[in-house]
């Protein structure tokens, strides 16, 4: 037992004791938990009787299933939005896939899963959507281009950066997330799509702001009302002021007031009428 820390399997330092009383039975069975996950762990049982320590009984080590890496898609087929982003899967995980736009689902189920570092086949066929005939024009025809609408990278975004990238163009329905660097805040829109129009919508991306330069003016006092949090001298990006109103006055708007990006206080000061 006392060379399980020195393989490649069992690499925990985490031990849990379970103290019990003398002449109690305890089958082994009970100490294993399904399913496995990674890392393992290693559970060291004693028999005590009162306060006299009789000895370690047994070590156990329990394998604990290893992580998946971000599995491959097959052809026509992507990995749900909500997947993208991640590059490695716990033990028992599942993910699911879509099919290519243009391409319709043919075999399932749509999901695979991580079992001890390893994905299930993927089962998913996807195969081209036939639409049929758009019908007939009188006095004209009907052209049928080839290809799928495609969005060039957007571009690079000053103290932040987008996920995933792409090596060439992205395709019509693929989403970018955007995020800024640390001490940054972002100022526009989260994520962007690739539209039928070729661009990513929303057109304008966002800014990444210093947040060490969002000061905003204290809110002053409360007519009728007292401020209950927020009495620093300064406020800086998403600090906060809490107001209540005086006994016989009800609050009209929000309580708690936050500093925005733009150095000022949202939503604006709250007012205490008279009930």
């Amino acid at each position: 037992m006392k060379d399980f820390q020195e393989t490649s399997l069992f690499k925990s330092t985490k031990l849990l004791k379970i103290h019990f009383r003398a002449s109690t039975w305890l089958p082994l069975s009970t100490l294993v938990a399904e399913p496995l996950t990674w890392p393992p762990r290693l559970i060291m049982i004693t028999i005590c009787r009162t306060s006299v320590l009789l000895g370690l009984v047994v070590t156990v080590a329990i394998a604990q299933g290893q992580s998946c890496s971000k599995p491959v898609a097959g052809p026509n087929m992507k990995l749900r939005n909500k997947f993208i982003l991640s590059e490695t899967f716990p033990n028992n995980s599942r993910v699911s896939f879509t099919c290519a736009d243009g391409y319709m689902a043919a075999g399932w189920p749509r999901f695979i899963t991580c079992t001890s570092g390893t994905w299930s086949p993927v089962k998913l066929n996807c195969q081209r959507f036939n639409c049929g005939s758009a019908g007939e024009v009188l006095y004209g025809r009907v052209d049928y281009p080839e290809g799928t609408q495609a969005c060039d990278p957007p571009p690079p975004l000053a103290n932040g950066d987008y996920s995933p990238k792409v090596e060439e163009v992205y395709f019509y329905g693929n989403m970018i997330r955007y995020s800024c660097d640390k001490g940054y805040a972002l100022d526009g829109s989260k994520s962007a799509v690739c539209s039928e129009s070729g661009q990513f919508m929303p057109r304008d991306p966002p800014e990444c702001i210093y947040v060490g330069d969002v000061k905003c003016k204290d809110p002053g006092h409360l007519a009728n009302g007292e401020r209950t949090a927020g009495f620093q001298a300064l406020h800086g990006y998403l600090s906060t002021v809490t107001f209540q109103c005086d006994s016989g006055y009800i609050m009209v708007g929000a309580g708690t007031i936050t500093c925005g990006l733009d150095s000022n206080w949202s939503p604006g000061l709250p007012q205490c009428r008279f009930h």
